[in-house]
């Protein structure tokens, strides 16, 4: 930057040395008019310049005082037309071109500056002026910059529908996949959207309750320049706490029911999974029959087996306790009859 400002404070010594010098002639005679084209003395970046910053302002001196009004992002613009906004500085002689986004990265572009540009006295650039640039390659690896849930967040539902992370840059969609994109203890689907840059891992089912998950970007994940993360990127967030009491959803025989075979099992089913040790003939009774009583995981069916046969035209209770218990440890919120 002190180079810069070297640079750009002995052209502007320059051209008022070169303007400022006059003839020493007599008092009475008349300043001539000036007719005298202006000239470009400096460019930022140079002519054919290579590996130009992305955000490289544009700057043009010229050999003297101009007139402002005729610098503009008509007669001073960059290849595609105007780009960004223009400003004119009468002190320096300074005109800049300031981007309104990021140049590409690795491109080519031409600064035209226009013959319609005039100095004070009107007189305007012979021919107008251009010049070509190219800006740097991008080397720079891509950065996750939010993610969602949040690293460390705690009460997740269950039916998180995705899990997303955000870069800062546009990536190579090839390489965001079930491969490079997962998360623990899951399965999933993973799409990539480049409009915002967003990587999505849609899970296949729902998270179980209470349970840690990480989330990883191998740094298989590149840009589109190439340029792979820096190094694995991990997350991680905890699901919400099932604190819902499971309920008896369906029971055989129903209440009430007559005519039952003496020698038929008794079921009920659950709202949910079960922890099989708290379904026992201690929480699964009958009234007066013994027997043995099992549970079936996948259908979270609990079954009453009698020892023999029931009594004929006998009324029997049968009933579960709140020692019955889900995989988190929430009882029945009151016993079953």
């Amino acid at each position: 930057m002190k180079r810069l400002a070297g640079i750009l404070s002995a052209v502007f010594v320059t051209a008022l040395v070169f303007t400022g010098c006059g003839g020493g002639g007599g008092g009475g005679s008349s300043t001539p008019a000036d007719t005298t084209p202006p000239d470009i003395l400096y460019t930022i970046p140079v002519a054919d310049a290579k590996y130009v910053d992305i955000n490289q302002e544009i700057v043009l001196i010229f050999s003297e005082a101009m007139d402002s009004s005729t610098i503009n992002t008509t007669n001073y613009y960059m290849s595609g037309g105007a780009f960004g906004a223009v400003s004119y500085n009468p002190t320096t002689h300074i005109a800049t071109l300031t981007p309104s986004s990021s140049m590409s990265w690795a491109t080519t572009y031409t600064v035209t500056i226009t013959a319609d540009v005039a100095d004070s006295a009107g007189n305007t650039l012979s021919g107008g002026y251009s010049w070509s640039f190219r800006s740097e390659p991008d080397t720079y690896a891509p950065i996750v910059s939010s993610v969602n849930p949040a690293n460390g967040a705690t009460g997740i539902s269950t039916n998180i529908t995705s899990i997303t992370a955000t870069f800062n840059e546009s990536l190579a969609g090839s390489t965001i996949t079930n491969s490079t994109f997962t998360v623990s203890g899951l399965t999933g689907t993973v799409s990539y959207n480049n409009s915002t840059y967003t990587a999505t891992f849609t899970p296949s089912s729902q998270l179980l309750y209470g349970q840690a998950y990480t989330a990883a970007l191998s740094t298989a994940v590149t840009d589109t320049a190439g340029n792979p993360l820096a190094s694995t990127y991990q997350w991680t967030f905890t699901s919400e706490v099932d604190v819902t009491p499971p309920t008896v959803t369906l029971v055989n025989p129903i209440s009430g029911a007559a005519g039952v075979a003496r020698g038929a099992t008794i079921t009920a089913v659950f709202s949910e999974d079960m922890t099989a040790s708290t379904i026992n003939t201690t929480t699964f009774t009958v009234s007066g029959i013994a027997g043995s009583v099992s549970y079936d995981a996948p259908s979270n069916k609990a079954t009453f087996t009698p020892s023999g046969l029931m009594p004929y035209n006998t009324m029997l209770k049968a009933t579960i306790t709140t020692g019955a218990q889900d995989l988190y440890g929430n009882a029945i919120a009151s016993a079953y009859v």
